[in-house]
């Protein structure tokens, strides 16, 4: 190591991005929540009517899971980053 960098952890961006969800932000936005799932294999399956509700699908695991996209603000409400945690965990 060399001196004066202390010890770091080098942590992916996936790593930080689950972290910072774990804290549970005010301001988590939609677009981090979709690069996060992204980063978990899961991708965004195209909707079927006009509403605000997404489906997301791993096929690696063979799960769905569901979250309305917040508008108009993109920041997520509490109760969406508790669902997160769960599908992620």
């Amino acid at each position: 190591m060399q001196p004066g960098l202390g010890c770091y952890i080098l942590m992916s961006k996936k790593e930080k991005l689950l972290k910072r969800l774990e804290s549970k932000p005010k301001d988590f936005t939609w677009k981090d929540l979709v690069s996060l799932m992204a980063q978990h294999g899961y991708e965004i399956v195209e909707r079927k009517n006009k509403g605000s509700k997404r489906t997301f699908y791993n096929k690696d695991i063979n799960r769905i899971a569901h979250f309305h996209e917040p508008h108009p603000r993109k920041v997520l409400k509490q109760y969406q980053i508790e669902n997160a945690l769960e599908v992620l965990r």
